[in-house]
């Protein structure tokens, strides 16, 4: 059975209708009925409110990070661009800028989807139940994942670059 079914089943068992579930949740409907539906996947912590609110277990839970399209697109240019240090300090500066605002941008995207990092302090289901560990399958795309580690490499290059200058 899939995990957007089990939504559903745990909700009707409880006698709630759908917009009763997402004003407890505070979301709208129609982004609760997408994850019943499965057009969409909830992140961890709006998951751990539907569980608390449906007296379901948090367990299994799959939470997919999904990015805004081309962004991993621009993302890769911005380092193709951006990540070869120059013999100018300024212009590592501006290098090393334009990486980390476009890095900043994919970081929020994944955390708002993982919205792991707050979730055993929130969590009196996990607190209660599970000991303080969160059970979930995290799909991370591997694209951004490399992307991010080669952001990284490229950041700390042109760091040191700058260090050989100064």
């Amino acid at each position: 059975m899939e995990l957007y079914s089990k939504l559903k089943d745990f909700r009707l068992k409880k006698g709630f209708t759908q917009k009763q579930v997402a004003e407890a949740i505070n979301i709208d409907t129609s982004t609760y009925a997408h994850y019943e539906s499965g057009r969409r996947t909830p992140n961890a912590k709006i998951w751990v409110k539907i569980c608390e609110f449906l007296d379901m277990p948090v367990f299994p839970a799959k939470i997919q990070v999904v990015y805004p399209e081309n962004i991993i697109e621009d993302f890769k240019k911005c380092i193709e661009n951006n990540g070869k240090a120059t013999n100018s300090y300024h212009e590592n500066n501006r290098r090393y800028n334009e990486i980390n605002m476009t890095l900043e941008k994919i970081l929020a995207i994944r955390n708002e989807a993982l919205g792991i990092l707050d979730l055993v302090d929130d969590s009196p289901l996990l607190n209660q139940n599970y000991n303080n560990t969160a059970i979930l399958n995290v799909a991370l795309d591997v694209r951004v994942e490399m992307l991010i580690e080669d952001a990284l490499k490229h950041m700390t290059i042109l760091i040191n670059e700058n260090a050989k200058l100064i």
